[in-house]
């Protein structure tokens, strides 16, 4: 096996200008996606690894030892003497140590800031191991071979120490540096998130004799516009904060009613088109804008790559979608995901997945909804909830552009019909 002299490469004092140069750019490549579901110190890690690589950890206690016999031809090193009067030796006696480690193999080769009493390591490297070798002389014995090889690994040890503290000094100023560019991404989007919430549509609430009256603490809620992008295209109307919430809680309140009625319910939902036509007319009748016309909301409203169940339209701009599905296994709800998520064309950023639950057990069912939730791919996090049976908050990132993040909060709504049976 050809063997190397390990640590001669460049140090990491030559190295320090170009590293830093590194992070920049890896920086930049982070998606928001990336930049929301993940905190500054664990991205400037990936940004330092990524640069400079994980330290060498040798796992010196799994290390194990065999011996070949090998043609003295193959050699690069000088084979030692014979006794006198012996033939010059065809073959040779190996003796090997293998070294399991982990971390980036270019560590082996940087040259570390100070220079060591001890001899330079010789090894052969692979992606998994390091394997030192020593040729056996004439008369030595499996003790001796064995005794030189541990020498030769507790000096590997000092080097790679060494050369860690080096890599990680380095990676401490290279984690400094991309924090404070991660800062400041995500402070441009702050800026952008603030800039926003101060363009808006105010969204009024009818008047009590006009609206269909549900027990609802109500509040004074506004809508807001994004602005435009880069590359020009026009803005659009995405539902605030405080609308969505407003929204989501007049769509618990009739949930909760169908709930407390079964028999009543169960007229409704013979299919999910009429549970839907319910829903919107509910919002229907209580939300409208400030002279009366242009919010819509409707069904099957084409959208995106398909229809959606629910759509808040202002001046043909999507600002809120919702969808209703009866739970039928988790294959289809996973389809009902992905059919959600189509909708939401790439300025969404309010959704909404009211699942009817119509079994028994409707405990297991929603946390079987809650694991395909999480588990989507496009699912960046799930986020607390204060009631985990009455509502599911969660961050998606849009499958058709990773800038934009998509609340999603998914809707149980148990309505065991007569007739329901216990099963997932």
């Amino acid at each position: 096996m050809p063997q190397e002299r390990l640590f001669t490469g460049d140090g990491v004092t030559s190295i320090r200008d170009l590293a830093i140069r590194g992070v920049r750019p890896r920086v930049e490549a982070f998606t928001e996606g990336q930049l929301q579901g993940n905190s500054p110190d664990d991205l400037a890690q990936d940004v330092a690894d990524y640069v400079m690589g994980e330290t060498v950890e040798l796992y010196t206690e799994e290390h194990r030892m065999s011996t070949s016999i090998v043609p003295v031809s193959e050699l690069d090193a000088p084979v030692p003497a014979a006794p006198d009067g012996a033939q010059r030796r065809i073959e040779v006696v190996q003796a090997s140590l293998y070294i399991p480690y982990t971390g980036t193999t270019r560590i082996f080769r940087t040259q570390p800031s100070r220079a060591l009493s001890t001899p330079t390591p010789e090894a052969t490297l692979t992606d998994r191991q390091v394997i030192l070798s020593v040729i056996a002389v004439p008369g030595d014995d499996g003790t001796d071979a064995q005794e030189r090889l541990l020498r030769l690994e507790r000096n590997l040890e000092q080097w790679v120490s060494v050369v860690n503290g080096d890599v990680e000094a380095l990676k401490a100023d290279l984690k400094i540096a991309a924090r404070d560019l991660i800062a400041q991404r995500v402070a441009v989007r702050r800026q952008r998130d603030d800039m926003e919430s101060a363009l808006t549509i105010p969204l009024l609430q009818l008047e009590a004799g006009r609206a269909l009256q549900i027990p609802l603490q109500r509040k004074r809620i506004t809508p807001q516009k994004t602005p435009a992008t880069a590359a020009g295209e026009p803005p659009e109307w995405t539902i605030t904060d405080l609308v969505y919430e407003e929204m989501i809680r007049t769509i618990r309140g009739f949930t909760h009613a169908l709930g407390r009625r079964p028999a009543s319910a169960a007229p409704l939902l013979a299919g999910e088109e009429t549970m839907r036509d319910w829903i919107m007319f509910m919002l229907s009748a209580n939300y409208e804008t400030p002279d009366g016309r242009d919010l819509f909301i409707g069904g099957e409203t084409e959208n995106g790559d398909g229809k959606t169940d629910i759509l808040v339209r202002y001046r043909d701009k999507n600002a809120f979608i919702g969808e209703c599905k009866i739970w039928s296994g988790e294959s289809r709800f996973g389809d009902a995901i992905d059919q959600l998520l189509s909708y939401t064309v790439w300025r969404d950023a309010k959704a909404a997945l009211i699942l009817f639950i119509t079994r028994l057990n409707a405990t297991a069912v929603i946390e079987k909804a809650a694991e395909v939730l999480a588990a989507h791919p496009a699912c960046a996090r799930s986020l607390p909830s204060e009631d985990p049976l009455e509502r599911r908050n969660y961050r998606f990132i849009s499958p058709n552009d990773d800038s934009r993040a998509i609340s999603l909060t998914l809707l149980p709504v148990v309505v065991p019909l007569p007739g329901a049976v216990a099963r997932g």
